[in-house]
């Protein structure tokens, strides 16, 4: 079973994350910044481009940079989104499982990610 370990920058939340255009649904500014923030953090930690196949177990430990109430669910797309972009897997409709744990506050927000396959 192949496991993996990563930490990407704190997201914005799923309100800030898209813009509506007309009829159309796009990725704002914010949301696009984010995506090339995730890209660069997993170059650096040589984790873009891996393609993961298999199903996954995510576990998430979620890490804010204050302490503004935030609903944890407002905070997964953008990652997913994200990491899927930089092809660290191929879909984040491969997760089977989702375990977000809430951390006190750093001066720096993050999210750090264990994933281990459970299947194909």
């Amino acid at each position: 079973m192949k496991r993996w370990s990563f930490v990407i920058p704190f997201p914005p939340t799923q309100n800030t994350y898209y813009r509506h255009v007309g009829h159309m649904v796009k990725i704002s500014k914010k949301g696009r910044e984010y995506r090339k923030d995730v890209i660069s953090a997993l170059m650096e930690q040589g984790l873009d481009g891996e393609k993961v196949k298999g199903r996954l177990d995510v576990s998430i430990v979620f890490v804010p940079p204050c302490n503004r109430r935030r609903d944890l669910d407002n905070f997964i797309k953008a990652p997913f989104d994200a990491v899927t972009h930089a092809e660290f897997w191929c879909d984040d409709s491969q997760i089977d499982i989702i375990k977000i744990i809430r951390c006190p506050k750093s001066k720096v927000g993050y999210l750090e990610f264990e994933i281990k396959e459970v299947g194909e």
